[in-house]
């Protein structure tokens, strides 16, 4: 029976700590980012989701004269648009840009009839670089509010 020295024992495992972050750090970086995806994605649905809400305010309180005019009904959603537009500006999530879609009760704000609600839908793939979700997620935001124009 050999006697082994302290010296001796602690040489044989000064690389097993080495060998064991080696085997676990792929795993540790792989269940790291999907807390970070995630986040991102939570970070997008909230300001899509404020976008949507800002923009339906506002058409939710064009007078009533304007929405209920052919020719000033467009202006007044390409404005919801643009203030949707100018929110998501500073998110980054993919080679697709969001789907925006502005209605008056079901159908398109044409100036015709005088909607009682009005809905901002806006669709967001996003690209996923770690490829949990495949090619993409969607992030879908819907804000319907009734229509209060002032008269």
């Amino acid at each position: 029976m050999s006697r082994r020295t302290p010296l001796q024992r602690r040489s044989r495992q000064l690389g097993v700590a080495a060998v064991e972050f080696a085997v676990l750090l792929p795993l540790l970086i792989v269940l790291m980012t999907a807390p970070l995806f995630i986040g991102r994605v939570l970070w997008h649905y909230t300001v899509a989701q404020k976008a949507a809400h800002d923009a339906a305010r506002y058409l939710a309180t064009v007078p009533e004269a304007e929405l209920r005019t052919p020719g000033l009904a467009p202006a007044a959603v390409a404005v919801a648009r643009e203030i949707v537009t100018a929110e998501l500006a500073d998110l980054n999530p993919g080679p697709y840009p969001p789907g925006i879609t502005i209605s008056c009760d079901t159908t398109v704000c044409t100036g015709l009839i005088l909607p009682t609600t009005v809905r901002v839908n806006i669709v967001i793939e996003m690209h996923d670089p770690f490829g949990y979700a495949g090619d993409g997620m969607p992030v879908v935001v819907e804000v319907q509010m009734p229509y209060m124009g002032t008269k």
